[in-house]
């Protein structure tokens, strides 16, 4: 799992339990059913709570960038792959 997150919000759970929505995070994890895809995990927007994202996933080693433009409220994830790889 890898993202961000509001840290007013998580701080009051003990930054435990704080996977969905009214959550404060914004989050990918490894989707364990299937491992060709991810979760997304959103803090405000039920449409991308929980959604798989097929053909997205990331595997120990692999580089994960995260950026976020706060003009657009916009948190993006890059897979860049493996540490040490070309």
């Amino acid at each position: 799992m890898v993202g961000v997150c509001h840290e007013n919000m998580v701080k009051d759970k003990e930054y435990a339990n704080c996977y969905g929505i009214k959550s404060g995070t914004y989050l990918v994890g490894q989707n364990g059913n299937n491992p060709t895809t991810a979760i997304s995990f959103h803090n405000s927007l039920a449409v991308f709570n929980r959604k798989e994202i097929v053909g997205w996933n990331f595997e120990t080693s692999d580089f994960v960038v995260i950026s976020i433009n706060f003009e657009e409220d916009l948190v993006c994830f890059q897979r860049r792959g493996k540490k040490g790889a070309a």
